[in-house]
């Protein structure tokens, strides 16, 4: 038996092993995509998927979806803390590794992180100091759009009233 496939209007497709399609009632030839359309479709479990004219798939514009998501939700604070304190009592953040989600280098990194704001180790910023130097490039990249705006709108001001502003300004 051929595997079946639902299209976004409610009709079904029928697969043969070759992945050609057959339509199973003729109102369906108005919804099947072409073969370009099929070469830029998604292969999925041997089955192509698309929806019918009028829907836009966006998993299907040139990029193949992902299984896994590019980033995960940071893990608790208090997670942290308590995978540190095991770490510092003599656990080995391997056999931690295997018994709680994160790596053993993510533990690795953040006992080190916990050392440098303790104050054990000089090798990298404190958590303090990253949070202040975010702060500050946050800052500096809204002064310079900030500057690009006002310089745009000197600029149209000029061209606007035909006059160049006196005492120009090479920053």
């Amino acid at each position: 038996m051929s595997p079946r496939l639902g299209t976004a209007c409610g009709h079904t497709v029928d697969f043969n092993h070759s992945s050609r399609l057959r339509p199973r009632r003729r109102p369906l030839l108005d919804c099947l995509p072409s073969a370009s359309e099929r070469r830029l479709g998604l292969r999925f479990g041997g089955s192509w998927l698309w929806s019918c004219p009028g829907f836009m798939d966006t998993f299907t514009l040139g990029k193949k979806e992902s299984a896994m998501p590019k980033s995960r939700p940071p893990y608790p604070p208090e997670l942290r803390r308590r995978l540190i304190e095991l770490v510092r009592a003599g656990r080995n953040p391997e056999e931690l590794a295997r018994e709680f989600e994160p790596s053993a280098q993510a533990i690795r990194n953040w006992v080190a992180q916990a050392d440098r704001d303790r104050g054990q180790r000089h090798d990298g910023l404190t958590s303090s100091e990253k949070e202040e130097l975010a702060r500050l490039r946050r800052e500096n990249r809204s002064l310079r759009e900030e500057r690009a705006i006002l310089a745009k709108a000197a600029a149209w001001f000029a061209r606007e009233t035909g006059k160049i502003p006196s005492g120009s300004s090479s920053s």
